[in-house]
């Protein structure tokens, strides 16, 4: 599965070259223009720090500017609000921007915190995350979807999904991640340090175990074929089923992304950093035991 949902340079990656190229999008600049407002940076792309190992006076300060801001908690508050926590430099302030400018800021406090709350609404969301601090500007290592039923969700290049704010650690499945080729990854809940094994109609298909946090990601071991499949994920003598309707692989007519809900599930298809298309199913119960 690595090897098919890879994470590419845009400059120098052959392969997300040949995917841009197969993109129903009419206006490439102007997508690219859209991709650099998701992600809160100018269009020539955010402002890398040097690694602590560079050479040169001032290295390890510029470290400090290469950890990336993130989520890490979601909650539904007042009015249908829903209020997310995260994490960031100390002293930067974060950005959330959507596809069409539109941006909200949140301080970080003393303690790398930071909290913002996003209004009700009935469709998907998609947001760019970003942090800046002293005129540098660092771009999360994901996208964040706001889902209804689910909450908040972290888009990931090339790996799984990750569900927010979805209910203690039982045992679910709450997001799958295909890219082109059917290359395939799952993701869920569990009990932490618990093993999970994964059936995909019937047949066995990986297993995996739950970190501290109650999450497992798992990569199957064969491309996933485009149609209805059955997944059932089984831990002891657990099991839950979700149905994921992958029908035909999709094509985006315009914009970065394009979501809908079928099946129980909301089914988010969207351009990735690299300008490759992956689609990411998010499971509204999760088949939660």
């Amino acid at each position: 599965m690595r090897a098919l949902l890879r994470r590419t340079c845009p400059a120098t990656a052959r392969g997300a070259q040949d995917d841009r190229k197969k993109l129903a999008v009419p206006d490439t600049i102007a997508l690219t223009l859209v991709l650099a407002v998701l992600v809160g940076c100018a269009p020539a792309g955010p402002v890398r720090p040097t690694s602590a190992s560079a050479k040169g006076p001032g290295a390890e300060g510029e470290a400090a500017y290469g950890r990336p801001p993130a989520v890490t908690a979601a909650a539904i508050g007042w009015a249908g609000r829903v209020r997310l926590e995260g994490a960031a430099v100390p002293g930067s302030r974060v950005r959330l921007a959507t596809p069409a400018g539109q941006a909200l800021f949140a301080d970080v406090g003393a303690d790398g915190s930071w909290r913002l709350s996003i209004p009700e609404a009935t469709g998907v969301r998609l947001f760019g995350l970003s942090m800046t601090k002293d005129h540098r500007v660092v771009q999360s290592e994901s996208y964040l979807a706001i889902v209804p039923s689910a909450l908040a969700v972290q888009l990931r290049s090339g790996a799984g999904a990750v569900v927010l704010g979805s209910g203690a650690p039982r045992l679910a499945v709450t997001a799958l991640d295909v890219d082109r080729k059917g290359g395939a990854v799952l993701s869920g809940r569990a009990a932490p340090g618990a093993m999970v094994d994964l059936l995909v109609d019937g047949a066995p298909r990986g297993r995996a175990m739950a970190d501290s946090a109650g999450r497992y990601t798992m990569d199957l071991d064969e491309p996933l074929q485009p149609g209805d499949h059955e997944l059932k994920a089984a831990s002891g003598s657990t099991q839950v089923m979700v149905d994921a309707p992958l029908l035909a692989l999709p094509q985006l007519a315009q914009g970065p992304f394009a979501a809908d809900r079928a099946a129980g599930a909301w089914r988010i298809v969207w351009v990735t950093p690299a300008g490759g298309v992956q689609t990411t199913l998010v499971f509204e119960r999760g088949g939660s035991a």
